[in-house]
């Protein structure tokens, strides 16, 4: 762990960008904004967006990172109280900030007031694998559209031909009649990745190349 928190923070923290983004095209016209990060490093806000609050569900570099699986589903495992490789024991132990939609209190204050109306919650969800280590995060962003007055949607963004693998991870975890239903609804949708390169008029760069540079 500690040797994976070195390199986050004297590699991958002082990297630049070899080109130039436009950051305009990145900014956010919602009016209610939080971003709840799975990844480690400040990386949004230092290229995209630096004045957004970002919360770190696995806590970040220098701060208590957590990393393993869900929970213990191995007969083997549990035997032993092998609870350490679980995310939750970790945060319990190193009181990591560990905060999701269930804790967001704007978020809760709206859905119980009623105060939504027609409005929509909308999550994003981007660059993650839905995995199953990740499963009680994925729950709880589906248990929502149990009130009528609630309406929330989930787009899921996949990178080339990755939207089958995001699927069946899906349906392993919700199982078939949850994600039928939500995507009956409306209330999930995969969508393509936009591409970034193109935005931003960067040509491909072979990494050989990159490295010499």
């Amino acid at each position: 762990m500690k040797l994976f928190d070195w390199y986050l923070v004297n590699i991958v923290e002082e990297l630049s960008p070899y080109n130039k983004i436009n950051k305009e095209k990145f900014t956010f016209d919602i009016e209610y904004l939080d971003i709840l990060s799975f990844n480690y490093t400040q990386t949004l806000n230092r290229f995209y967006t630096p004045d957004t609050k970002i919360e770190f569900i696995h806590g970040r570099v220098g701060k208590s990172l957590v990393l393993g699986i869900s929970d213990l589903k191995n007969e083997f495992l549990k035997k032993f109280k092998n609870y350490s490789f679980t995310k939750y024991h970790q945060k319990l132990l190193n009181n990591t900030d560990y905060l999701f939609l269930r804790e967001n209190k704007k978020l809760m204050s709206l859905i119980d007031s009623n105060s939504i109306g027609q409005q929509n919650i909308n999550i994003y969800i981007w660059g993650h694998s839905l995995a199953e280590s990740d499963e009680s995060y994925i729950n709880e962003i589906f248990s929502f559209n149990q009130k009528p007055n609630v309406q929330c949607l989930v787009t899921v963004y996949f990178h080339r031909n990755d939207a089958p693998r995001l699927l069946n991870n899906l349906l392993d975890i919700l199982k078939k009649d949850k994600v039928e239903l939500w995507m009956k609804k409306g209330w999930l949708k995969f969508e393509q990745n936009p591409d970034i390169a193109k935005l931003n008029n960067i040509e491909p760069v072979e990494l050989s190349k990159l490295a010499e540079a």
